[in-house]
């Protein structure tokens, strides 16, 4: 439980408290079996809805909830927690060369691993929607009506501050604390001198609204993210394998898909690995993008693979040596792969976690010079590097 939530959810879970001081008093074997039970009713209800098609819904409603909370379990204030789902997003979700632009659910969007700014904000907006966050997407505009790009923007502490989960920056006010639309308005360079225009935030517009100080999701949804808390992981993992036997959703064709209808077993793998690795089973990803490299060397899949494996790597096993193997891999052997920019990124990231400064300035350096995501990162790395 995270801290900062404790007392509201006391407050909002006093009936099942109840129900849960009661239990303590049955044995443990009526205890287990009553565990049992809800597992079995939860696996049966899994599998008729499935035959619908219903169960993809159902799925990705649970991503949302287990996401959110694995990512932000051990936070300890909001500001914390929207801070770890913003690099979440950031990390997870990027743009490669040429990439199509998609009119993807957030889920799709996590799953898929790619994404243009919008899709990457509503996926960030929507994670916080689970903690109770208020947060909406916000297209920045020029004066002549067109907008280059858009951003999140999160209540805290009384304001709405802005965060860009696309490419990985939240700028500060003069106070110190998170900037508003305000702010950048007088200082326009928090989102990097592609963003510098004052215009841009004071002509900024509202895409995805939700109401100023309101914390009330709408009452379905948060039962549900409630009741999804009170879920043991072993159960959820167990319900996520049960969906992975069904076959994928039908998305459209396009590079870099993460899933396709034709059942092949590469795509099936792929598919496996990708949602493994954003329910944060580093573990079981990590295992399935190895054998899809090794069973099939030649898949259409396996420059995507090496680079989501070099992430994972680093960003949740925190192996960097491990991280640079996959992605000086991918470069070697891809070298004409959309993720190569990316891949310079996660190089110089992991260059810089095992000390090795030289490299890590080199290929931040590299990166700084591109049109990726992560070069205004790259820059603002750069620039506190003891070597750079």
């Amino acid at each position: 439980m995270r801290a900062f939530e404790l007392k509201r959810r006391l407050a909002a879970m006093a009936l099942p408290l109840a129900l849960g001081s009661a239990a303590l008093a049955t044995t443990r074997r009526t205890e287990l079996a009553a565990l049992r039970t809800a597992g079995a009713v939860l696996v049966l209800a899994w599998t008729t809805l499935g035959v619908g098609g219903v169960h993809h819904k159902l799925y990705h409603a649970l991503l949302y909830s287990v996401v959110a909370d694995r990512v932000t379990r051990d936070a300890a204030s909001a500001e914390d927690a929207v801070q770890r789902l913003q690099q979440f997003v950031y990390l997870n979700v990027r743009t490669p060369t040429a990439a199509p632009a998609l009119d993807d659910s957030p889920a799709e969007t996590l799953l898929r691993g790619f994404a243009y700014c919008d899709s990457a904000q509503m996926a960030f907006v929507r994670l916080l929607e689970v903690l109770d966050v208020p947060a909406r997407v916000t297209m920045l505009q020029k004066d002549d009506g067109t907008s280059p790009h858009t951003v999140a923007e999160v209540y805290l502490d009384g304001a709405w501050r802005v965060f860009d989960a696309y490419y990985g920056l939240a700028p500060r006010g003069p106070d110190g604390a998170h900037a508003t639309l305000a702010d950048l308005v007088a200082r326009p360079a928090g989102l990097g001198p592609d963003f510098a225009d004052p215009s841009l935030f004071r002509n900024a517009a509202t895409l995805w609204p939700r109401t100023a100080g309101s914390s009330d999701p709408g009452l379905l949804i948060g039962l549900w993210n409630d009741a999804v808390r009170l879920i043991p992981d072993w159960l959820v993992d167990r319900l996520q394998d049960l969906y992975l036997l069904f076959p994928p959703p039908t998305i459209p064709p396009a590079p870099f898909e993460a899933v396709d209808a034709d059942g092949a077993e590469d795509s099936g793998l792929y598919f496996k690995a990708r949602n493994y690795h954003v329910f944060l089973r580093a573990r079981e990803a990590a295992a399935a993008y190895r054998e899809l490299l090794r069973r099939y060397p030649d898949s259409r899949y396996a420059d995507d693979t090496l680079y989501h494996l070099g992430q994972l790597a680093l960003t949740q096993m925190r192996w960097p040596t491990s991280a640079a193997r996959a992605l000086t891999a991918l470069l070697r052997t891809h070298p004409d792969s959309g993720w190569v920019e990316d891949a310079h990124y996660f190089l110089a990231r992991a260059d810089q976690e095992a000390g090795d400064c030289a490299d890590a300035a080199a290929h931040y350096a590299e990166v700084s010079q591109g049109g990726s995501t992560g070069a205004e990162n790259a820059r603002r790395r750069l620039e506190r590097l003891p070597c750079g």
